[in-house]
């Protein structure tokens, strides 16, 4: 929305049941709705922009409802009210969870001679073309995602946790017994996701880079345990007061869990953390001696510096004078009290700045809730402890070998001012190896833009070269021990 405040991967939807008013006009389309009950189409947006949708339909006691899945979003199952239907028209609203009303999405649509049905989207005073017609969606293309049957072993494990009730699900992948298994046993990684609640795949947009990765490394000799965070898949745990500290307690508890596995060697169990998890890796790193470290996109400055840095570059703001004016009044807004007449102050100048790079239109509705919003966020331990909490003091204390690599279309995590810091951090005896990899965004897909509306519209999840590189790597560890 209008104040950038997340970092890394979409959070994943927190769904809740809207409360509404579904109508159906007549039997006649109660019978037709029941029979036509998943239906796809798509937005036209700006730029050439296309956002599908997937709509699945309901008749239950005479009444209508219907759930929205927009995969390029990476939201699934979102609830529509206010569903007026005939056999002929349609119209209903999307309400996304938690968002301020000027925010709604409404969307109608009228049968055609040509029996397509067109219609609109219409959210923050502005109208697309739409389109809906009966039938599913085209699967969006992602031909890295491993499909059975597998060329390596792959287990579902459960990681008790310290904490009473609290556990993680995962997957463990081992290779083939066929590969030649070193007498000491298999190398391993443990899979660290970015920010936000995610699942053992890190999923975005349909693709699922860390199954990708799992399976590259599987094939290469190296296993990997994959887990969901508190709260996702099968975890359990789920807190509003944890912080990235307790994420990387978490993985500690994973390392010392994967340790025990007669078929891993305990001394060679490294750390792959991406975006968030690439902090996580060295909170851990510095506490704990593991294999080897692999940061990817990881943070090397404050989540301050990360955010300030994050906007400006989504929105592509290049004059000097103007990054300085962002970072002044960027900086003021965090920093202000809550419900203080700076922040007030601040925000608006923010949200106006925001406004003007992305060619938006604001008004005094969206304003207070961009205020209400960024004030939501910035109470929340986790936000507290990620604009405060110094990467360089972990980094500092990592002696494990590290590659730290970051994509130069990465508009998330800036790969020249990350990639700086965490090398500066880290011991002079620590052995590292620094690569920023041309074309390559925050997800290492080859991308135009690197920006994140690009993420869902690249069939690749991962350019193998990074695929090669992280294993080759590691393998490269073995043959110098």
């Amino acid at each position: 929305m209008w104040l950038v405040l997340w970092l890394a991967c979409a959070k994943s939807a927190d769904l809740e049941t809207v409360a509404s008013e579904n109508i159906i006009i007549n039997e006649t389309a109660q019978h037709f709705w029941s029979q036509q009950t998943e239906w796809s189409g798509e937005v036209q947006l700006p730029k050439s922009q296309v956002l599908g949708h997937t709509v699945h339909f309901a008749v239950v006691d005479g009444t209508l409802t219907a759930t929205m899945d927009i995969p390029m979003q990476n939201a699934m199952g979102l609830p529509l009210s206010e569903i007026v239907a005939t056999e002929n028209t349609l119209r209903f609203v999307l309400k996304p969870p938690k968002a301020p009303k000027f925010a709604w999405a409404y969307y109608q649509f009228s049968k055609q001679e040509s029996g397509e049905w067109v219609g609109t989207l219409t959210q923050v005073k502005k109208t697309f073309p739409a389109t809906l017609n009966p039938g599913k969606a085209n699967a969006l293309e992602r031909p890295q995602t491993p499909k059975s049957p597998f060329l390596y072993r792959v287990e579902e494990v459960t990681v008790p946790l310290a904490e009473e009730d609290a556990s993680l699900a995962g997957t463990l992948t081992l290779p083939s017994a066929d590969f030649g298994k070193p007498s000491d046993g298999w190398p391993a990684v443990v899979l660290i996701t970015g920010s936000g609640p995610q699942d053992r795949d890190e999923t975005i947009f349909a693709h699922k880079p860390f199954a990708v990765i799992a399976d590259h490394l599987a094939k290469q000799g190296i296993a990997s345990i994959r887990v969901d965070d508190r709260g996702v898949g099968g975890s359990t745990g789920a807190r509003d007061d944890l912080t990235t500290v307790d994420f990387a307690s978490d993985i500690q508890q994973v390392v010392a869990f994967i340790r025990t596995n007669p078929e891993i060697d305990p001394s060679r169990v490294g750390l792959v953390g991406h975006s968030e998890g690439g902090l996580i890796a060295a909170i851990v790193a510095a506490e704990d001696t593991v294999g080897f470290v692999v940061s990817l996109a990881g943070t090397g400055v404050n989540g301050l510096e990360v955010l300030i840095t994050q906007n400006l570059d989504m929105l592509q703001v290049s004059d000097p004078e103007q990054r300085i004016l962002f970072r002044t009044i960027y900086s003021q807004a965090i920093q202000s009290p809550i419900d203080s007449d700076d922040e007030r102050e601040a925000v608006t100048q923010v949200v106006n700045f925001q406004a003007k790079y992305s060619k938006q239109e604001l008004d005094t509705e969206m304003l207070n809730a961009s205020l209400q919003q960024f004030q939501m966020i910035k109470q929340t331990p986790w936000f507290q402890t990620f604009l405060t909490l110094e990467p360089r003091t972990y980094w500092s204390k990592v002696q494990e070998p590290t590659l730290i690599l970051n994509g130069d279309k990465d508009v998330q995590v800036a790969a020249i001012v990350n990639t700086q810091a965490i090398s500066s951090a880290l011991p002079t005896d620590t052995p590292s190896q620094v690569q920023i990899l041309e074309g390559a965004n925050h997800l290492f897909q080859q991308a135009s833009t690197g920006q994140i509306a690009e993420y869902a519209t690249i069939s690749q999840t991962i350019d193998p070269e990074v695929l090669s590189l992280i294993a080759q790597w590691i393998l490269g560890l073995e043959r110098t021990e």
